[in-house]
């Protein structure tokens, strides 16, 4: 009756979450994939939990055809599918605001204060079909991308059972067009997206480095011609600098044994920052006069 196409954390749960409440009756079968960019894809939980509960798995690729009248949702699947009738997409915000890639990960560098999950019917355009249901929630900051992730999750559930619940019923499932006056649009990130640059207010490197952090690759600098990757950092009260511009980036002075930077607006203290390659940590720092800078290639 049901075919789930999931990746992540949250499919993961989801699909959980859907079996503790229905069972696996209502499931034709799962297909999944890896994701070579997530520090953990899930994939081999998904399949596992399909193993234990006897539900047909299948990688990407190597499902069967769906039948027209079986519904289908997707959850943090990034492919096309071969039919789009009956599909409907979780997707990671408030629709029609973040169509696209990275929705959680570009709100929260945005600073949104309020995150959700739209579920909605599949279109010719990407993220443009009719919305069947929304959840949302309130955050506060600091946030990272694994507390959002956890926060949001609960939501994906939420939405998959009340669907669900209408489609077992028999009731059917209808949409509502958005409001194209309302869209904006998240891009997609690659390598030189994780490349932070410290000419902005640290407020918001705080907000990407928190962003980009596990499960993804990390926000990335340079120290000293070798790349590095900002683990933890917190904003401090700012002071005066003579001829700021000139000084981005550079080591002002230590705060509890930890080294404070020079941005374009306010500081950042420095708690955990790793070598890329090694992901040996780079702190103390063998030289108090260190100065970070954007990574001029991503490789």
């Amino acid at each position: 009756m049901i075919v789930f196409y999931l990746m992540t954390e949250k499919g993961y749960v989801t699909l959980q979450n859907f079996v503790e409440v229905y069972g696996t009756e209502k499931i034709t079968y799962v297909c999944s994939a890896r994701d070579a960019q997530m520090e953990t894809d899930y994939f081999d939980r998904i399949r596992q939990l399909c193993a234990t509960h006897g539900i047909a798995f299948f990688t990407r690729g190597e499902e069967p055809a769906r039948a027209a009248e079986t519904y289908a949702f997707t959850i943090g699947w990034r492919w096309l599918l071969p039919s789009s009738a009956n599909l409907i997409i979780f997707h990671d915000s408030l629709l029609p605001a973040y169509r696209g890639f990275a929705p959680l990960v570009n709100a929260l560098i945005n600073g949104e204060e309020r995150l959700g999950v739209t579920a909605i019917f599949a279109a010719d355009e990407y993220d443009k079909g009719d919305i069947v249901a929304q959840e949302a929630i309130d955050i506060v900051y600091p946030m990272t991308i694994q507390q959002a992730i956890e926060k949001v999750a609960p939501l994906y559930s939420k939405l998959v059972n009340t669907i669900s619940a209408a489609i077992i019923g028999g009731k059917g499932v209808a949409g509502t067009p958005q409001r194209e006056s309302e869209a904006t649009y998240s891009l997609w990130r690659d390598a030189e997206d994780y490349c932070i640059d410290l000419h902005k207010d640290a407020e918001r490197i705080k907000r990407e480095v928190d962003a980009l952090g596990s499960p993804y690759d990390g926000a990335k600098l340079s120290l000293n011609g070798e790349m590095i990757t900002l683990v933890s950092v917190e904003v401090c009260s700012d002071v005066t600098i003579e001829d700021r511009d000139s000084h981005i980036g550079k080591v002002v002075f230590y705060a509890e044994g930890y080294p404070v930077v020079v941005c374009k607006r306010g500081l950042l203290r420095i708690l955990d920052a790793r070598k890329s390659k090694t992901g040996e940590s780079v702190l103390p720092l063998k030289q108090f006069r260190s100065r970070f800078e954007k990574v001029d290639r991503p490789s």
